[in-house]
């Protein structure tokens, strides 16, 4: 996969990646686990819908839901934006 460039969601620094943001890697994770777009929501307390609209780039992920999928993920914050 090739390196690129793009812009962190949180502090606007712009980062070189592996070809995945974090939206990626959310779904990623989704689906590696069998797990459906709802069984996701219900971590953060959202409809399946509102889960959608967050893998569609259509809303942002808060913080505290990010920490909240990083904890369910058992990850840091760090490796899910990229900065391992």
């Amino acid at each position: 996969m090739s390196v690129y460039q793009y812009t962190c969601p949180l502090c606007d620094k712009i980062l070189s990646g592996d070809g995945m943001d974090y939206i990626d890697k959310l779904i990623s994770l989704r689906i590696d686990r069998d797990l459906t777009q709802a069984d996701v929501a219900r971590v953060i307390n959202k409809s399946q819908q509102g889960y959608d609209h967050i893998e569609k780039r259509r809303a942002r992920l808060t913080i505290e839901d990010m920490i909240r999928l990083c904890d369910f993920y058992q990850m840091t914050p760090n490796e899910l934006l990229g900065y391992e």
